[in-house]
């Protein structure tokens, strides 16, 4: 932290946002072959991305109470939590499966910036705060990309249900990561 870069807040919070990021891309990248196993018209993911963000526009509003409450690594391990149960549920189930891990992660999603905030903020020099914000923004794309280029090939080697359970083992590893810092963080 000599650079007044928070590493270890950073690091964890960028895999946060990346992990349920490529959560909540798992769905629209899968969707051609969900579609034609589950016998769906594939517009229907539309429905997929817009509860998942709508939700979360929702979540981020409340979130800021909970982190305050409960503090932000509790809350980040929240996120990881419904992310694991949207993970869970999609890779169980069929179309109203899909369409409850939609809400689940919602409600999860949109804590990842208020908790990137609530952690970054007050380890973070001034000077290289827009740097470390920006750093921390990286997640967002990195989980689409990741999702893009990993997703599809589990999905043809082994079914898309697999895709969404490949995903569990990391975010579990995250809240653990979490609960080593929770101590000093919270």
């Amino acid at each position: 932290k000599a650079s007044g870069v928070p590493y270890g807040p950073l690091t964890l919070t960028i895999a946060m946002q990346t992990l349920a990021t490529m959560a909540a891309f798992s769905a629209p990248t899968l969707a051609p072959k969900i579609a034609d196993d589950l016998g769906v018209d594939g517009h229907l993911i539309g429905f997929f991305v817009s509860t998942v963000y709508g939700i979360g526009i929702f979540s981020a509003l409340l979130s800021p109470d909970f982190i305050q409450k409960f503090g932000a690594v509790r809350v980040a391990q929240f996120v990881m939590i419904g992310t694991i149960a949207m993970l869970a549920i999609a890779g169980s189930g069929g179309i109203e499966a899909l369409a409850l891990c939609a809400v689940v992660l919602g409600v999860g999603y949109g804590a990842t910036a208020p908790v990137s905030t609530h952690l970054l903020i007050p380890r973070t020099n001034p000077k290289v705060l827009n740097l470390v914000f920006s750093i921390r923004q990286v997640g967002v794309p990195l989980g689409g990309v990741i999702a893009a280029l990993l997703l599809p090939i589990m999905a043809v080697n082994f079914g898309w249900r697999i895709a969404f359970w490949a995903q569990v083992l990391p975010a579990f590893l995250l809240i653990l990561a979490f609960q080593f810092y929770r101590r000093n963080w919270d």
